[in-house]
């Protein structure tokens, strides 16, 4: 029964989490919220639901290792999908079509997420007024960040994808940059839609939608997530319990990944469309985001919630920057290594199986 019901939110996540995406994009364009902060942070929430959800779950019933696990496991696995989907199907570069200055940005700025969280559990004993201190850092951190973010897109943008083009058009090229690569979670998720749209009739009649029928999908979906999210962190624990699986086990092999299942979708569709860039780049706005689960954990639960997190905590945070670090590099080079595939997307999958036999050895 656990099983079956772990099974059946992760397909609920995989079929519903892309489309609410589509959905809340095109309310914020509907709202004119697309490009400012709220409409980031707005879509940042929906987009990230089932990871939320079952953080601040785990958090709130006392499960500490299982919350960290996830949100930390959860920016691991999604930047392995990326290195995965380069391999696989090798149709360009990680820098492919991607706006390097604009994204590179975004990967140190996760990389200082991340480090404020090795930070936090570094200190995990230090605690005011239930939260550890680092907690509201965390969160200015990211409200910083993401508004700084804003203004490296409006500067203007080299599009990697225009290179070749007639240095007379640089200007106009520019000036599309921030519009085509403005994403829905500080990532990229705009231009990703345009490579899914193009050919789907089912997206244009979502555009021409009213926004009553947008709300109606909104809510269902939400909820659908919601409770997804609720039952894999029922589930997680679960399997924990009967299973010689650690909660750290279990939240970065099967939480983070199930949760993470949206963005498998997304890395999937651009390395066929031969922009695998443009992926990299959504999911590392995404994982941005995703670092503020383990604040909204500590918060919700007991005490902090790095003092609880478990031992190996720590190493899959080191785990996760290592992972960002590779795919900053890749960005950054822009060159391409065995047969169109980055070198540094199959140092990503090969460290992130090494880091989980790790994980799995020592918990």
């Amino acid at each position: 029964m656990v099983y079956a019901i772990f099974g059946a939110a992760t397909v609920a996540i995989f079929v519903v989490g892309p489309r609410l995406a589509r959905v809340v994009e095109t309310i914020a364009d509907r709202l004119g919220i697309g490009q400012v902060l709220v409409g980031a942070v707005l879509l940042g929430v929906v987009t990230s639901l089932p990871g939320l959800v079952l953080t601040v779950t785990a958090a709130a019933r006392g499960e500490a290792e299982l919350a960290v696990a996830n949100a930390l496991g959860g920016v691991a696995a999604q930047t392995f999908f990326i290195a995965i989907a380069d391999i696989v199907y090798r149709t360009g570069t990680l820098a492919s079509g991607v706006p390097t200055r604009q994204v590179s940005f975004q990967a140190a700025f996760l990389l200082l997420m991340l480090s404020l969280v090795v930070i936090a559990l570094g200190s995990a004993d230090t605690v005011v007024i239930g939260v550890h201190p680092i907690t509201p850092v965390i969160v200015v951190a990211y409200l910083v960040g993401l508004s700084l973010s804003r203004r490296v897109d409006q500067q203007g943008i080299v599009d990697l994808a225009g290179i070749g083009a007639p240095v007379g058009d640089a200007d106009a090229d520019e000036a599309d940059d921030t519009d085509d690569f403005e994403g829905a979670r500080g990532g990229l998720r705009g231009k990703m839609g345009e490579l899914e749209e193009q050919p789907s009739e089912r997206v244009r009649r979502l555009q021409s939608a009213p926004m009553s029928s947008l709300w109606a999908r909104f809510g269902v979906f939400a909820t659908v997530l919601s409770a997804s999210g609720f039952a894999l962190a029922w589930a997680g624990s679960s399997i924990a319990e009967r299973t010689a699986l650690s909660a750290t086990a279990v939240g970065v092999l099967l939480t983070a990944v199930s949760t993470s299942t949206p963005e498998l979708v997304t890395a999937v569709s651009a390395a066929r469309s031969g922009a695998i860039g443009l992926a990299a780049g959504d999911i590392i706005g995404g994982n941005v985001f995703d670092t503020l689960f383990i604040a909204a954990a500590d918060v919700v639960g007991s005490g902090s919630i790095f003092e609880q997190a478990g031992e190996s905590a720590l190493l899959l945070a080191g785990l996760a920057m290592l992972l960002n670090a590779l795919l900053l590099a890749g960005l950054v080079r822009q060159g391409s290594g065995t047969r169109n595939v980055d070198a540094e997307s199959l140092a990503i999958a090969g460290v992130w199986c090494l880091g989980v036999v790790a994980l799995v050895i020592r918990a």
